[in-house]
């Protein structure tokens, strides 16, 4: 099976956003994106694009923050649609510590700062099954609070 043609991705743009409070220095799970294998009752051929991610921080150490594409998430899992009927997408905020999966992108984020990071270019398609995981951890102590949002499109 193929698409002939040009992949041409609609303007069928989506955000969430997760905080996620007593953060150590363990990678703890902050969101989890991922692309559903069954859409409108139907096997879904579509696909996710990272356009944007956003994190702030607020703690008074810096923080690290990975993105890790099909990574293991310790904990339950409590996956949640952003839109049942109208998005490819389910999410988790419930899962824990992090381990595995492919580190696409790192960076820091000073104590008490936030950062915005353009994705477009960076993280791979999302197919059906793919995870795309936020991780945080403090670079030291513990309590902190980091949030995420995250924007993405689809194409179904």
């Amino acid at each position: 099976m193929m698409i002939e043609g040009d992949d041409i991705l609609t303007n069928d743009t989506h955000a969430f956003n997760s905080s996620k409070g007593s953060i150590s220095t363990t990678d703890t799970n902050v969101l989890t994106l991922k692309n559903r294998v069954v859409f409108a009752d139907r096997f879904n051929l579509g696909k996710l694009k990272s356009l944007r991610l956003s994190i702030d921080n607020d703690h008074t150490k810096g923080a690290v923050i990975s993105i890790l594409k099909n990574a293991t998430i310790a904990g339950t899992q409590n996956y949640q649609y952003i839109n049942e009927n109208n998005s490819i997408a389910i999410v988790d905020t419930a899962g824990t510590t992090v381990t595995g999966g492919e580190l696409l992108d790192g960076f820091t984020v000073a104590a008490g700062g936030s950062i915005s990071v353009n994705l477009s270019g960076i993280t791979p398609d999302l197919f059906p099954e793919d995870t795309l995981t936020v991780v945080a951890r403090a670079v030291s102590g513990t309590g902190a609070t980091i949030t995420a949002f995250i924007t993405w499109r689809e194409n179904k």
